[in-house]
């Protein structure tokens, strides 16, 4: 079944083999430093941003070359383990778009980027191998304020001896970013930020790379364009907790979430009992009535467990006195939480993704869960979280609902384990 997207004007060249390479070197972070594992921690897929070591190198992918769908998003970290945002590589027309976003209140206040073919040619210093990001071509600095939380750079393409034809070019990018994040006493928390990936060199500090090849079909014109069953990223949208829980800033998941929750969930929001399958007997509700309360909550950690309890605007972060009855600390309660907001907010905002389908109707393409609905998956979900037996454990419902939260973070990625639904 295909999916209708509205006002997108399209040209994709498909068997195009697409895997990004992205060179991340951090700057003054030890010798012996390891890259960051751009991964959950559950049983969810890999993240886009992993280091696959070829993994995909023969997979068909598609190239979106005329509204930017990006070919390959990682995680842009700062301080080499603190998840502050993404970076993502396009190509529209003649040219490649290096994107730098933020999330979780990080702004940025420089970029610099280097292309080429060879790592040989990266500028670098000592025998260590470090890059010296200020002689890197392509570069904006001067980037401060509230504003910069999204930043473009723009490379030729006919810098890289390729044409417009987008065919024929394999070669390695190196990204760099300088990151701050306000706090509380008007000061700044400053990173260096760098994407995530496989380390390049043993002597300096931790750099990874990815490796990207395009081709191109003679006459990609005369080829069904979209094949059946395909999902492109932003067709559908899901956030982590993280995402939903930030302070609204810039153009975050926070600024959506103040914008629409009071539309979306006009009742509040409810989690556990009374939102759960018909055959589980659940007893415990938690209630989160505005946005403000959605970002006290999350996100949340501590053991995945059922309420014993009733609670409403609980806190999770820091948690108040257990005389208040109202702090929590419960991943799962944060994981339904999260996707409840992403499918209430996809049920209510025709925008939220480009697909017809609605999110909650994708279906889990393996494991237990397989051949479960989002929705179904949420209900039993709730159950198990309201206190009710259910067939799955709490453990294995809280990874399944937190690899759902993954799968298509920001629009802006698709992951492995939702499909769309047979006819």
């Amino acid at each position: 079944m295909g999916i209708s997207k509205t006002n997108r004007k399209k040209l994709l060249f498909i068997g195009a083999l697409a895997v990004l390479t992205l060179i991340v070197a951090g700057c003054d972070l030890g010798m012996n430093a390891s890259p960051p594992s751009d991964s959950n921690g559950s049983n969810s897929p890999a993240l886009d941003g992993e280091a696959q070591s070829g993994k995909n190198s023969d997979a068909p992918v598609f190239t979106e070359t005329t509204d930017g769908n990006p070919l390959k998003t990682v995680t842009l970290y700062a301080g080499q383990t603190i998840d502050a945002g993404m970076a993502t590589v396009s190509v529209v027309d003649d040219q490649l778009l290096i994107t730098y976003k933020t999330k979780y209140g990080w702004e940025l206040t420089e970029v610099h980027a280097w292309v080429g073919t060879d790592l040989n040619d990266m500028p670098t210093g000592g025998n260590s191998g470090n890059p010296q990001i200020g002689l890197f071509p392509y570069k904006a600095e001067d980037l401060e304020g509230a504003s910069a939380t999204e930043h473009t750079l723009t490379v030729p393409l006919e810098d890289l001896g390729l044409g417009a034809e987008v065919c024929g070019g394999e070669f390695l990018i190196a990204a760099h970013a300088a990151l701050r994040k306000p706090l509380n006493d008007g000061g700044y928390q400053t990173e260096t930020g760098w994407g995530a990936g496989d380390r390049i060199t043993e002597q300096g500090n931790w750099a990874t790379y990815f490796t990207i090849e395009i081709s191109c079909d003679d006459d990609p014109d005369e080829r069904d364009l979209r094949p059946e069953g395909i999902m492109e990223a932003g067709d559908f949208r899901t956030q982590s907790q993280g995402g939903w829980g930030a302070p609204a800033r810039g153009n975050n998941p926070g600024v959506y979430r103040e914008e629409s929750f009071e539309k979306a969930f006009p009742d509040g929001l409810h989690v556990g009992a009374g939102y759960a399958s018909e055959d589980i007997d659940a007893e415990y509700t938690l209630t989160l009535t505005s946005a403000d309360a959605v970002q006290s909550f999350l996100p949340q950690g501590g053991p995945p467990a059922a309420l014993t309890a009733n609670y409403s605007d609980p806190t999770g972060n820091p948690p108040r006195t257990d005389s208040e009855n109202n702090n929590l600390r419960n991943v799962f309660a944060g994981q339904v939480v999260a996707l409840t907001l992403s499918v209430g907010f996809d049920r209510y905002d025709p925008e939220f993704g480009a697909a017809e389908q609605n999110l909650e109707d994708l279906v889990v393409a393996s494991g237990i869960f397989e051949g479960m609905t989002v929705a179904a998956v949420l209900e039993e979900a709730n159950g198990a979280l309201g206190g009710g037996e259910s067939e799955y454990s709490v453990s294995q419902l809280n990874d399944v609902v937190s690899a759902i939260n993954e799968n298509f973070v920001d629009g802006t990625k698709v992951g492995t384990i939702l499909v769309l639904p047979q006819e």
